[in-house]
C-alpha cells in the first residue's frame, strides 16, 4: 500500500527501483565510489536532481571523516544549489526536496549543537513541514520527516526551555508521537525509510535516553541488513561492548569488512580504524 502512495504523492522520485533511489541506498551500502558515478550522470545532464544528491553525499563524507569541517563548505554549497533549483521540480517533488533539504539543515544545526539555527531553520520550513504533518499517512517520506521533527521539537521544548518562545513561531511537536512513528516505520518495506528509523532510533536510545540494550537491537538490525556499513557496525560493536555482548568474532568481521572496503581516501580509511572513537 505505501508503494503506490508514495508514487501517487512524490511522482516516482525515491521510489525503489529508481536510479536516485539507488543512490542513496549506494550510500547505506557503503559504496561511495558507484555512487559518485551515478551522480556525475545526473549532473552530465544538467539534472536539478544533481545538487540534492551531492547534499546526501557530503552528508555522509562529513560523518564518516575525522574532520568533518573539510566537508562542511561543499555541503553548504550543495544544499545552496539544491534551493536554487528548487522550483525545477515538479509540485510535489518540490515539497519534498525542500522539506528534506533544510530537513539537512536542521539535522546539521543539532550535530553543531546550534539549537537556535535549529530553529531557524524548523520556522523556514513551516508551510512544508506542516504540509508532511498533515499528510504523514500519503507518503513513508513525510512520515519520516514528521517524526524526526515531531521528536526533536517535542523533546526539545522541554530540554532547551530557554529557547520556549522561538518553539511557539513553529508547528508544535510530541516527542512519543514521534518516537511512536519512528517505530512504525523501522519496519517499512523501503529499505531507505526503515535504515533511517532505524538509524534515528538507535541513536535517541544511545545518546538520548541512554538506554544501551534497545539501542543494541536497532544497531543489530542495522547490521543484518547492510553489513559492509562501517559507520553502523562501529555503532553497533559500540553498543555491544556497552551491553557486554561483544565477541572477538564480531570484532574480526569488522576488521575484514574494513579490510575489503574501498573509501574515498586514505584519511576515511583511518577514521574507521579506530571503531571505539566514531560518533
Amino acid at each position: 500500500m505505501w508503494i503506490f502512495q508514495a508514487g501517487a504523492q512524490t511522482g516516482n522520485f525515491l521510489t525503489p527501483g529508481t536510479t536516485d533511489y539507488d543512490i542513496l541506498m549506494d550510500i547505506h551500502r557503503f559504496r561511495f565510489s558507484e555512487m559518485q558515478q551515478k551522480i556525475e550522470k545526473y549532473n552530465a545532464k544538467n539534472s536539478p536532481v544533481y545538487p540534492f544528491l551531492k547534499v546526501n553525499y557530503y552528508w555522509w563524507m562529513m560523518v564518516t571523516s575525522p574532520d568533518e569541517k573539510s566537508y562542511a563548505d561543499s555541503l553548504e554549497n550543495a544544499l545552496n544549489q539544491t534551493d536554487k533549483r528548487i522550483k525545477e521540480y515538479p509540485e510535489d517533488t518540490y515539497r519534498l526536496i525542500l522539506m528534506l533539504n533544510q530537513g539537512y539543515r536542521f539535522r546539521w544545526a543539532f550535530k553543531k549543537a546550534d539549537y537556535l539555527d535549529a530553529l531557524i531553520h524548523a520556522k523556514r520550513i513551516f508551510s512544508p513541514i506542516k504540509y508532511a504533518l498533515d499528510h504523514a499517512h500519503l507518503s513513508p517520506y513525510y512520515k519520516l520527516t514528521s517524526a524526526i521533527y515531531l521528536f526533536s521539537v517535542g523533546y526539545g521544548k522541554n530540554e532547551y526551555w530557554y529557547l520556549y518562545p522561538y518553539f511557539l513561531l513553529i508547528p508544535p511537536g510530541d516527542e512519543q508521537k514521534g518516537l511512536q512513528w519512528l517505530k512504525e516505520l523501522a519496519s517499512h518495506p523501503y529499505e531507505l525509510i526503515s535504515d533511517e528509523a532505524r538509524y534515528t532510533l538507535l541513536r535517541i536510545y544511545k545518546d538520548i535516553y541512554k538506554e544501551y540494550d534497545i539501542a543494541y537491537r536497532y544497531a543489530y538490525k542495522l547490521t543484518a541488513r547492510q553489513p559492509a556499513n562501517l559507520f553502523y557496525l562501529a555503532l553497533y560493536l559500540q553498543l555491544a561492548e556497552k551491553t557486554g555482548k561483544l565477541t572477538a568474532e564480531e570484532e574480526k568481521k569488522y576488521f575484514e569488512t574494513l579490510h575489503h572496503t574501498r573509501f574515498v581516501s586514505p584519511a576515511q580509511q583511518k577514521f574507521f580504524s579506530h571503531w571505539r572513537n566514531i560518533q
